[in-house]
């Protein structure tokens, strides 16, 4: 409504203005050309108004003409560039889904629309040939955003993954130095350039990476303290590791072996104790057995009770009870081995514990069920499930610190489940950077 009075109102204002124009007084005479015009003032300058608009249109007609093929240039251009745009959006969403099809397809479009791209094309030229698994063509345009400082970081990040990929960690290290270097505060650089250290075994140079890492909360704390304990521990340094983690089962284990061999019982007794309550292991309690006074070891009776000291300490545990119960069966107090047996299975009913029901009652059907039974605690890398006989600081792939006191099956099922839980990588992933 107020549009409209609006108009009304310029519109009256106009035509006033033309009706006083018009009504001026006095004349015009023009003599030119052997041509002689008389007229009003009010007419000659309605005239000269309309001449001048007149003027002006046409010449906004010709400089449309002359530059229509610029114009059409121009908007084709931001027509391109709008198309590119978009085909590179849906082309970074192909990827991240994993959808090689169809990133394949928007990376065409985009190489086509797109010029001045500011290295994006080559990025997703990158990620697209590496999803359809053409490593050639994936370092190429890597490769190409080295080029320019703005994306540099990108090709470097680019080349790291391919590099990993196909298992090429010495060159992926190298590149994972160069972006440390150029971003010492990301937590995924700092995290796969510690793995890469790490399969390079230099544990010198990944200290610090897991240092740093761990005050900005690039590692899981605990994992991080066991971590360096290992280290410590891998280099023979028992104090330090016993100062970072006294309780991580391979530190306490070594150090309650120090304290026994240099008769510090107490102190070996208390670490015993603080252990089991978090992971018991059976050279936690054969020590505990060999530490008991030489009275008791006298009594089997005695035995047992010092042997439930320890139980107690973590009685819901299926392994504490199974470890107990081989103690009561070495003295031959059956009853009380298949109290113990029978809470251990209550949790986890291990072939081991069959095996001892078995034993105490042969005719039961135990034997039957050991075949359906859990696989018994021992030392297994928690990434690639292979058992081995001791605790070592490297498994035979060069992983760090990945073989801990478990049920096998307990790690491949949780394997599995962070494996299935896990979105698609865009980028580098931790499971990848190890």
């Amino acid at each position: 409504m107020f549009s409209t009075l609006w108009f009304l109102i310029k519109a009256f204002i106009l035509v006033a203005a033309f009706a006083w124009v018009w009504g001026l007084g006095g004349t015009v005479d023009i003599d030119a050309f052997n041509i002689q015009i008389q007229t009003s003032f009010g007419v000659f300058a309605i005239l000269i108004i309309t001449a001048f608009y007149i003027t002006s249109f046409l010449g906004r007609v010709i400089m449309a003409v002359i530059n229509a093929p610029r114009s059409l240039s121009k908007g084709y251009s931001n027509y391109s560039h709008k198309i590119g745009m978009q085909s590179l959006t849906y082309g970074l969403s192909a990827v991240a889904a994993g959808d090689a099809k169809a990133a394949n397809y928007y990376t065409k479009k985009a190489v086509r629309f797109l010029t001045d791209d500011y290295g994006l094309v080559a990025l997703l030229s990158g990620l697209t040939a590496r999803l359809k698994g053409d490593e050639k063509a994936a370092e190429k345009s890597f490769n190409s955003l080295l080029k320019r400082e703005e994306t540099s970081f990108l090709g470097i990040r680019g080349l790291l993954q391919t590099a990993i990929d196909r298992g090429d960690y010495r060159y992926a290290r190298v590149l994972a130095r160069k972006a440390y270097d150029q971003n010492p505060k990301q937590p995924w650089i700092i995290k796969t350039l510690y793995n890469l250290e790490m399969r390079h075994r230099d544990t010198k140079a990944a200290l610090p990476l897991l240092q740093r890492g761990n005050r900005i909360g690039a590692f899981d704390a605990t994992q991080a303290k066991y971590d360096e304990a290992a280290i410590a521990l891998s280099n023979d340094d028992l104090k330090t590791a016993y100062k970072i983690a006294p309780t991580y089962l391979p530190v306490a284990l070594e150090m309650v072996k120090h304290y026994v061999a240099n008769d510090k019982t107490r102190r070996a007794k208390n670490l015993i104790m603080e252990a089991w309550k978090i992971n018991p292991h059976p050279q936690l309690l054969d020590y505990w057995m060999g530490l008991a006074p030489k009275k008791i070891q006298e009594n089997a009776m005695r035995m047992m009770n010092h042997a439930e000291e320890l139980q107690r300490t973590n009685a819901d545990d299926a392994s504490c009870n199974l470890y107990v119960a081989k103690i009561a069966l070495r003295y031959d107090f059956t009853a009380q081995a298949k109290r113990f047996l029978e809470l251990a299975m209550n949790e986890k009913p291990t072939m081991r514990a069959y095996q001892l029901m078995d034993k105490i009652e042969p005719m039961a059907g135990w034997a039957d069920l050991i075949a359906t039974a859990h696989q018994d605690k021992t030392w297994v890398c928690r990434l690639s499930g292979k058992i081995f006989g001791e605790w070592q600081a490297f498994d035979n792939e060069n992983h760090f610190n990945t073989i801990e006191w478990n049920y096998p099956d307990m790690v491949r099922e949780q394997s599995v489940e962070q494996f299935e839980s896990a979105p698609t990588p865009f980028f580098i992933t931790d499971k990848q950077a190890a």
